[in-house]
């Protein structure tokens, strides 16, 4: 409504201000050609007093000039006067109409001498006629004729005739001739006094001023007119403009009105709470859904703030931060806890909005809320359930991973067992050199007695040094043994290279006997984690690659480990593992071995140990002649100091 009224208003202003202006141009035409025509006037006027001059003595109206002197005089007070000449921007013809008036004064000032003296020669040339008609001396009567045709003689000396006059006058005994000569002088003074007037006038140049000030005030006349125009037509063009956006506006607005017709019924039958208030956040209209949700009419409402509805569920913070928000000119979204009016409670998702007028000022606040109390009690109730079945979920949970740690330790003692086993075939083949050495050594103390070496010490020492040192060997094997299957019950750092010759050194007999050789190349360096587990993954690398190589009946078989700083590098010459079952050796239970001659558990223990238990990385690839193990242990080294038993 409001820009209605401006429209209307600004359109009536466009038709006030151009009626004003064709009324103003319409006023100024008339004055334009009231001035164009007293301009054409004086012009014409000026010339019939130029024309009036050069006859002075065949003229002798004078009213009729005297009349159009009051006319000429009346004619310039109209330009003088008129409010165009006044306010006149044209500063050339403002200036112009001065000069022009200032110099038709002082031409009239000269035609009233003109007047003046027109009148004495009229009555001289009078008199001199009479005189001549009642006769004159023959020596004077030359003197009518030069003078009656003195108008047509320009070229006639009148200092020369004022002196011969003189002379006459001097000579002339009649009364008469005395009188005619006197007033033939009479006529060639006024004479001449006319032509100095005459010449004065010339040298006003008013006829050529009149014409310029008419040259230049119809140049003047055309640009106002232009402008007039102009103006007219910018105001006409607005008021089209004006009219258009107001039809277009009314158009929109009527559209709007209808739109908005329905979207209050579609507000009024929605299923969301619609609820309006003042920047007071006193209630201003409410919905069929409000009152359907909260037993509220709307004449209950209207006027009471929407702290009626509160519950007492929420939190002073709550409703604080939800009043700084919509006060600061910001959206609100949030759940509320309401009470109906029979007290029971309802959930509410809702968001606020401020309504903002032209100046960005907040008008009112408009609520739209979505009942979810039933879906709500369905959620909590929901949740409960899930709660319970979580909690017997992690039962279960727990249940299976006991059992998997169960199984995870059967799994770790098979391969254990299954370690064992390959140690304790090793130090069998390890031990069976040595007691052959024992065995003959007691079988040959018969016949050394006999031959009685018995009686020699040196004899006797060395026998005992040497079974010695075979009980040695023997027995070191049985602590390496012992140190292989200790149980570490912490984390450590341990020396990696010196970790792998101790696993070497008790299998090193069977790889000797198969024709493997194995080389063991690197700087020592240091680990941190579980020693004998490390030793177990050694002895698997090492084991599986030693089946292998005597599978496939490798010539020149050889196992090579290399120590590169904090990774282990094992390969062989076994020709590798197939390319499709590459990613799956270190799954659980998968073996390439014939049935009962692996479990399939000493890659997959291997694996947990390296990254499970130690943090490091385990890795295979296939490499030109054989397979390649990586041992990473891409982890910090605690950095403690290694002890003898480390």
């Amino acid at each position: 409504m409001k820009k209605t009224i401006i429209n209307i208003i600004v359109i009536l202003s466009i038709l006030g201000t151009l009626i004003f202006y064709i009324r103003d141009a319409s006023i100024k035409e008339d004055n334009y050609l009231m001035i164009n025509n007293s301009i054409n006037t004086i012009i014409l006027l000026n010339k019939d007093f130029d024309l009036y001059l050069p006859n002075t003595l065949a003229y002798d109206n004078f009213d009729i000039i005297e009349r159009k002197i009051n006319s000429f005089k009346e004619q310039l007070v109209n330009i003088e006067n008129n409010k165009i000449i006044k306010n006149i921007e044209n500063e050339t013809i403002a200036t112009l109409v001065k000069q022009i008036s200032y110099n038709i004064n002082h031409k009239f000032d000269m035609m009233n001498r003109v007047k003046s003296y027109r009148a004495i020669l009229n009555n001289s040339f009078r008199i001199i006629q009479k005189l001549e008609a009642k006769g004159i001396s023959t020596s004077i009567s030359k003197l009518y004729a030069i003078v009656m045709t003195i108008d047509k003689n320009p070229e006639l000396d009148l200092e020369k005739e004022l002196t011969h006059i003189e002379e006459l006058k001097q000579l002339s005994q009649n009364k008469f001739d005395k009188y005619f000569v006197k007033h033939v002088k009479t006529i060639l003074i006024y004479h001449q006094k006319l032509i100095i007037t005459k010449d004065k006038l010339d040298t006003l140049k008013i006829d050529n001023q009149l014409e310029v000030l008419n040259t230049l005030y119809l140049e003047y006349l055309e640009q106002s007119r232009v402008k007039a125009r102009t103006a007219i037509a910018v105001l006409l063009l607005l008021l089209i403009i004006s009219i258009i956006i107001h039809i277009i506006y009314a158009y929109r607005l009527k559209v709007s009105h209808r739109t908005l017709s329905r979207f209050r019924k579609t507000v009024e039958h929605s299923d969301n709470i619609v609820v309006i208030t003042d920047i007071n956040e006193n209630i201003k209209y409410v919905n069929d859904a409000f009152t359907k949700t909260t037993g509220y009419l709307p004449e209950e409402v209207i006027g009471q703030k929407p702290r009626i509805l509160k519950s007492g569920n929420m939190s002073q913070e709550f409703y604080k931060n939800l009043y700084e928000t919509i006060h600061s000119g910001k959206k609100w979204s949030g759940e509320f806890i309401n009470k109906s009016k029979t007290g029971e409670l309802s959930y509410e998702k809702a968001s606020i909005t401020p309504l903002l007028d032209d100046n960005g000022n907040i008008e009112e606040f408009i609520a739209i809320k979505l009942d979810i109390t039933s879906e709500t009690i369905i959620e909590q109730k929901l949740k409960q359930h899930n709660k319970e079945q979580e909690d017997i979920l992690k039962q279960e949970i727990d249940k299976a991973l006991k059992e998997n740690t169960r199984q995870l330790e059967i799994l770790q003692q098979q391969s254990k067992l299954a370690a064992m086993g390959e140690m304790i075939g090793a130090i069998a083949h390890q031990w069976r050199q040595p007691l052959n050495v024992v065995s003959t050594g007691i079988q040959n103390l018969k016949y050394d007695y006999e031959d009685g070496y018995l009686n020699d010490e040196k004899f006797v020492k060395e026998f005992i040094d040497k079974q010695k040192k075979t009980i040695k060997f023997m027995s070191n094997t049985i602590d390496d043994f012992r140190s292989f299957f200790r149980v570490d019950k912490e984390k450590k750092n341990f020396k990696i290279k010196h970790g792998i010759e101790s696993v070497v050194s008790i299998y090193s007999s069977q790889l000797i006997d198969s024709g493997i050789t194995l080389h063991i190349s690197g700087e020592e360096s240091i680990a941190f984690g579980f020693c004998s587990e490390f030793k177990q993954v050694i002895l698997n690398l090492i084991s599986n690659s030693k089946d292998a190589l005597m599978e496939n009946r490798v010539k020149n078989p050889y196992i090579d480990i290399e120590v590169q700083g904090n990774m282990v590098v094992l390969e062989d010459n076994a020709g590798g593992i197939p390319q499709d079952i590459l990613d799956r050796v270190f799954e659980p239970y998968f073996t390439t071995k014939e049935q009962g001659k692996g479990t399939g558990m000493g890659l997959y223990m291997s694996k947990m140990i390296i990254e499970d238990n130690m943090g490091g990385r385990l890795s295979v690839k296939n490499i030109n002649a054989g397979v390649k193990f990586i041992i990473d242990f891409s982890f910090k080294i605690d950095g403690g100091e290694l002890n003898e038993k480390d």
